[in-house]
């Protein structure tokens, strides 16, 4: 499950980088925001004004605040976006009356269904969590770490098909402190193509997306960046 949010969130930096350097205003000399943090919280405030519902959460697939039911996925990946601009989930943005954080402590159950999906459902809660200050492993009563190192297979899958949620559910365990299994980071290596890519688990080989996040959780594992798989990995990118 790729993070709906955080492609939102750039198509915003980018769309209100447009807008100040007068592509969309027509202005002749282009004005570029002063620094990244800049763009970033012109995106924030976008993506809060434009989306977050009045329960403090948001929906997965939203065309608009309030005009579908929040749920877990699409708050989840909106907190990892605000976050990351530097904001806790916590935060009660203006015009807004409840945070994030009102939303998931409300909706524990809610959260835990999500979190039973699979490890990159889980791994994404874990993060977002982790990320926000609060402890994953007692959340509304529920042990989402638990939840998270539940899904290991046999196989060393996490519950998951493909590469980028495999390395969505590495990634909530390093985020937790928890041990990366082994066998879960062979199984993510054995997915890598000759050229060093991975593809996206839908047909699209050679991806460059899930490629970076495969790259993200074999280093959060503990592999070294002059491994021969990293090196491979960095390369196609670089070609």
């Amino acid at each position: 499950m790729k993070s709906r949010w955080m492609v939102f969130v750039i198509g915003a930096m980018t769309a209100a980088w447009l807008w100040a350097a007068g592509v969309v205003a027509g202005q002749e000399q282009p004005v570029a925001f002063a620094n990244p943090q800049a763009a970033g919280q012109a995106a924030t405030e976008w993506l809060v004004a434009t989306h977050q519902n009045d329960d403090g959460g948001f929906t997965s697939f939203s065309t608009g605040a309030d005009l579908a039911p929040s749920d877990v996925g699409g708050t989840v990946d909106a907190a990892l976006a605000l976050i990351a601009a530097g904001h806790s989930l916590d935060t009660v943005f203006t015009g807004q009356e409840r945070s994030v954080l009102n939303y998931l402590q409300d909706h524990v159950s809610d959260a835990a269904a999500y979190a039973n999906q699979d490890g990159a459902t889980a791994g994404k809660l874990v993060m977002a969590l982790v990320a926000g200050g609060q402890n994953p492993r007692d959340f509304g009563r529920q042990d989402f770490v638990l939840t998270l190192t539940g899904h290991l297979s046999p196989t060393g899958q996490l519950g998951v098909n493909t590469a980028f949620n495999q390395s969505l559910a590495i990634l909530g365990l390093t985020a937790a402190a928890e041990p990366i299994p082994p066998s879960a980071v062979d199984w993510l290596v054995g997915l890598q193509a000759d050229n060093g890519s991975w593809d996206d688990g839908f047909g699209t080989a050679d991806n460059p997306d899930a490629t970076a996040m495969a790259i993200m959780a074999l280093v959060s594992s503990g592999r070294a960046a002059n491994d021969p798989v990293l090196q491979q990995a960095t390369s196609f990118l670089a070609a």
